[in-house]
C-alpha cells in the first residue's frame, strides 16, 4: 500500500455533514435516553439521533 490515500474516503466524505458534538446535542441525547432508553435506545445511538435532529433543525431554519 502506498502512502497516498485511495480517494474512497474523500468521495464518500462529501456526502456527509460533519458537526461538532456540543452541549445541546449531549443534552438532547440524554433526554432521548431518559425517554426511550428502556425501549432499547443506546448511548451512541442517542448521540447520533440527537445530531441528526440538530442538523435537520438547522437546515429547516436557514
Amino acid at each position: 500500500m502506498s502512502g497516498k490515500p485511495s480517494g474512497f474516503f474523500d468521495e464518500d466524505a462529501s456526502q456527509f455533514a460533519c458537526t461538532p458534538i456540543d452541549d445541546h446535542i449531549i443534552g438532547t441525547a440524554c433526554m432521548l435516553l431518559n425517554q426511550y432508553g428502556t425501549d432499547g435506545l443506546r448511548s451512541l445511538d442517542s448521540i447520533q439521533l440527537a445530531t441528526a435532529l440538530a442538523l435537520k433543525t438547522k437546515r429547516t431554519c436557514l
